[in-house]
């Protein structure tokens, strides 16, 4: 490709040059070799030695190729390993001997030595002649232990049998003699480390293999033409055995590098540093000078040698990028532009430059460069060229993830619809306010802001007008911005506003005016296209620490004053104990509670989960229900409350992880592969005996580890004390799988991830209710499944409710459905029999390879056959009795 000239203003990367060795380029060693080889031609030619056996005329040009051919094959294997090859000479070296007078084995072995290295390493002519002359010497070397050893023209005697081993076995220690003298004397330049020196056992295995084919060819040979077959075909056998050898061994390399790069980029997701992090990790197996990574919007990141120098700033090589159009691609700079790059990185003029672009977010592409200095060392090998190339792709597949995890992050803290904090976000400022309260010499005061009449707005506008006026109201709110310390959007048509002043009676004070002013703000009306609507608001306020001591308590305050307000017809109030009637039915339900779970009145139900892919049924989720004699049904939520209020929070945990125990062993009893998930609060994972008490749930039924999973939220996961305990630690440690519910909803940074053993992310089913109708959900939809792929985790989609669900989230890729278009929770009794009836239904409808799609009426055909199981089941419990 053309590569642009560049013209701009660039800051120089400065990078530490290697120094130079002592012995660099020392040409004594080629001088001394060239001079003992030229002694062994003149000696050789002197002597006139006749070939040991006869031969036809062109042996000699058969024998060059195969030199050729093997010496070219020991190269590539070199640096396709990374490591030293013995090269697979042997047998046209054996045929040679044999064949060839000694003054023509010498030609024909300083030929083929000197056209291969030329021809693959033109860049090193020191090195490529000392192998050469080299390589005549140990030949009139192999020669001379030939012919003092071999029984006089005789190939059938043993003895030139053992003549030719020894033989064969003195050029592979010349071999190995000439490489030790080409490293000690740099002959190469820099030397890089190429693996040990000895012999490998697939070195040992070919030189064994070479001297039989040898000595068979010499045999065949003498009595047949076949022995030059026998010799071709032997050649080329071993040249097979060692290019493969050594392409495996480059891809075990390359896959090594490969998997190190994306362990490290993982680490770069959360943090966005994985431009940096690529850099860093590239340097030392590319055994380059600089590695550098160039993004499309011109940050450069540069990693050098010693010090590790990790430099920002418009880089010289982004004309390169601009001038690219995409995709995965070696690039080649002209010669011309080599010198302009090396002067403005300030290396030497002289360098080997290597090229790979990689995809960026968006269809954007960047680019991966590695540098050495051409004085040093030696240029890029294919081993490099491949690990750059994949490096390319790895490193914008991590930047794709970074990306979209920034996207994320910023959707689990601020409101889609308005772009305001949103409850996560305000919990958390609320939390902040209170802690700091007393070094502040503050006192923080929560508002309450609700629309009245809002839901006439979507039932008769539609939810498009709706979100419309959500906007509208939130950039109103969003205008007081400096008087308060936050305004956000707790969800619905309910907004938070968070204030502080000195003193109660101040923030009192500054509470009343500012809900004055935000209800003469809504006021004003809202127009939208010709339609003008007039909203007004109803504002609850709570004060800390009257009110309430932390976020939840201050924020349910706030709502009980902003509901009074609405009830009495008035746009403000402030909470006042009277009103708070759910104080008193909740002291009343804790003393109900503590009963319930006495008598075990409570009920566990159970909700599938199956597998997107085959329809089979994996397991569920236990869910707490309680159904109060004279209020009827609580919501589990403030069960939950209400057991931490009253201290029965642990009972509560027993009582459910008990339940599902039983469960999980009747199941797999029934022969279902199966697991039951606990949801857990921030002080089950706080608790240091819950690995205990799990261990005799899993001891009481029978189960294996893995037959009970626990579910934990993303914000009981942010408090030091849940990290600092390490309990959850200790539970994976026994075999309990972790899942994260309420995936996107609440992580204020998802590097927490890494902090946790998680193994499995269940997508919110807010996210999963919208994305039907609204494409931003879905993008978060696709995003979070693609995240947790990339992390190594399960994804789990909650309230999956309709076909439509189904069909998106599958095309998601998104492995495990829970929801009602499955089925609801029920009790255990009827799921037994539910499980049952949907084996068969997913064998009937052939949903052994395909995604099973429930019919509409699904639901009725379950019921009845449910009905029909427990009619049958009661009447062989009457058989039995009788």
């Amino acid at each position: 490709m053309s590569t642009p000239t560049m013209d701009r203003e660039t800051p120089t990367i400065r990078i530490n040059r290697r120094a130079r060795s002592s012995t660099e380029a020392q040409p004594w060693l080629g001088t001394t070799a060239g001079v003992m080889a030229l002694v062994t031609v003149v000696v050789a030619r002197m002597l006139q030695r006749d070939p040991f056996l006869e031969s036809g005329a062109g042996v000699w040009a058969v024998l060059l190729v195969g030199l050729v051919v093997v010496q070219a094959a020991a190269v590539m294997a070199s640096e396709w390993s990374r490591r030293w090859v013995l090269p697979v000479r042997t047998v046209p070296a054996l045929l040679g001997l044999a064949f060839l007078s000694p003054f023509t084995l010498i030609l024909v072995t300083l030929s083929a030595v000197a056209v291969s290295t030329f021809v693959l390493r033109p860049d090193r002519p020191m090195r490529n002649i000392t192998e050469a002359t080299c390589g005549a010497l140990t030949a009139g070397m192999a020669m001379a232990v030939f012919r003092a050893a071999a029984a006089p023209a005789d190939a059938f005697a043993p003895g030139t049998w053992f003549a030719l081993a020894l033989a064969g076995t003195v050029l592979a220690l010349f071999d190995i003699a000439t490489e030790a003298l080409l490293r000690a004397s740099a002959v190469e330049g820099r030397v890089r480390p190429d693996g040990p020196l000895m012999p490998s056992a697939h070195d040992l295995l070919v030189l064994g293999l070479g001297l039989v084919i040898g000595i068979s060819a010499v045999m065949a040979g003498r009595v047949h033409d076949t022995g030059a077959l026998v010799g071709v075909v032997g050649t080329l056998a071993l040249v097979a055995l060692s290019l493969h050898h050594a392409l495996d061994r480059r891809r075990e390399i390359d896959d090594h590098h490969v998997k190190v790069l994306q362990d490290t980029l993982i680490h770069g997701v959360s943090d966005n540093t994985v431009a940096r992090l690529a850099a860093r990790t590239l340097r030392q197996p590319l055994d380059a000078l600089a590695v550098g990574v160039v993004e499309p919007e011109g940050a450069h990141h540069v990693a050098a040698e010693q010090d590790h120098t990790v430099e920002d700033g418009p880089g010289p090589l982004q004309g390169i990028v601009e001038s690219m159009a995409g995709g995965v691609q070696r690039l080649t700079v002209d010669a011309s532009v080599l010198g302009t790059i090396a002067e403005e990185l300030g290396l030497p003029t002289r360098v080997h430059l290597l090229l790979a672009q990689a995809p960026w977010p968006g269809g954007a592409s960047g680019l991966l460069y590695a540098i050495r200095d051409a004085d040093q060392a030696s240029s890029f090998g294919p081993s490099e060229r491949s690990l750059l190339f994949l490096a390319a792709k790895e490193t914008g597949q991590s930047l794709a993830s970074a990306r979209r995890l920034a996207r994320l992050e910023r959707h689990a803290m601020f409101d889609e619809l308005t772009g305001l904090p949103n409850r996560v976000h305000i919990e958390e400022s609320i939390t902040s306010a209170v802690a700091t309260s007393a070094a502040r010499g503050s006192t923080p005061a929560v508002l309450l802001v609700d629309l009245n009449g809002f839901k006439e707005v979507n039932d008769t506008l539609g939810h498009q007008m709706g979100d419309d006026v959500l906007a509208e109201v939130g950039q109103r709110l969003a205008s007081l911005g400096g008087r308060v310390d936050e305004v956000g959007r707790l969800g619905g048509d309910e907004f938070a506003i968070l204030l502080s002043a000195p003193t109660s009676a101040e923030v009192t004070a500054a509470a009343d005016a500012l809900a004055a002013e935000v209800a003469e703000a809504i006021a004003r009306p809202v127009t939208h296209g010709d339609l003008v609507l007039d909203l007004s608001v109803s504002i609850g306020m709570a004060r800390f620490p009257e009110h309430g001591d932390g976020p939840e308590e201050l924020i349910r305050a706030a709502d009980v004053a902003m509901y009074a307000a609405k009830g009495r017809g008035i746009p403000y109030l402030v909470y006042e104990g009277k009103l708070d009637r759910h104080r008193t039915r909740r002291l009343g339900l804790a003393t109900d509670l503590r009963a319930a779970l006495a008598e075990q009145a409570l009920e566990v139900r159970f909700q599938p989960k199956v597998r997107f892919a085959t329809g089979e049924l994996i397991g569920a989720e236990a869910l707490i229900r309680w159904s109060h004699p004279t209020l009827g049904f609580i919501p589990a939520g403030e069960i939950i409350l209400i057991a931490e209020h009253a201290g029965l929070l642990r009972e509560l945990t027993d009582f459910v992880l008990d339940r599902s125990g039983a469960h999980c062993a009747t199941m797999q009893s029934e022969g279902f592969e199966f697991t039951v998930a606990v949801n857990l609060t921030e002080r089950d994972i706080a608790d240091i005996e819950l690995p205990e008490r799990i261990q005799a749930v899993i001891d009481a039924h029978g189960l294996a580890p893995g037959s009970i999973s626990v579910e934990v939220t993303e914000t009981a996961l942010l408090t030091q004390e849940v990290e600092a305990l390490g309990v959850l630690p200790r539970v994976a440690d026994m075999g309990v799988q972790l899942a994260i519910d309420d995936f996107g909803t609440g992580f204020s940074s998802l590097s927490h991830l890494r902090k946790f053993p998680v193994n499995e992310i269940k997508i919110d089913m807010s996210f999963v209710d919208r994305m039907v109708i609204r494409p931003n959900d879905a993008v978060i939809v696709r995003s979070i499944v693609d995240l947790g792929h990339s992390l190594g985790m399960r994804v789990v989609a909650e309230g999956v409710e309709t076909n439509e669900a189904w069909a998106m989230l599958e095309e998601f890729g998104t492995d495990v459905a829970q929801g009602n278009h499955v089925m609801k929770a029920i009790d255990a009794q009827s799921f037994v029999s539910w499980a049952i009836f949907w084996d068969q239904y997913r064998e009937a409808r052939g949903r052994g390879s395909n995604p099973p799609s429930r019919p509409g009426d699904l639901d009725d055909v379950i019921a009845v056959q449910l009905e029909s199981l427990r009619t049958t089941d009661a009447q062989q419990a009457e058989v039995s009795d009788s």
